[in-house]
């Protein structure tokens, strides 16, 4: 990632015409994210890009590390392990 923000941009904008070419074309088309698409993700700005240019979209959420982790409760056993969600550590 780039702290560029016109570079950012552009690499949106180009994401976003690869998926509206390819969905134009009658392909199906998923873009991965680790984590949870809704936080800090740049898939909420190619997504609202296609949207944008009429097409129907799905998101399925995942669970981000730090929910993971929550929902591992306060088990001192676990600290210093990998947990299995984004390779969080306790």
């Amino acid at each position: 990632m780039s702290r560029d923000t016109k570079i950012r941009e552009e690499s949106r904008r180009n994401s976003a015409e690869k998926i509206i070419s390819a969905l134009k074309d009658g392909k199906d088309v998923a873009m991965i994210t680790l984590g949870d698409v809704s936080v800090y993700s740049t898939c909420t700005y190619v997504h609202n890009a296609v949207k944008n240019a009429g097409f129907e979209l799905e998101i399925i959420p995942g669970i981000t590390s730090f929910l993971c982790r929550c929902g591992q409760g306060t088990d001192k056993s676990l600290r210093g392990k990998r947990i299995g969600c984004d390779y969080s550590l306790a």
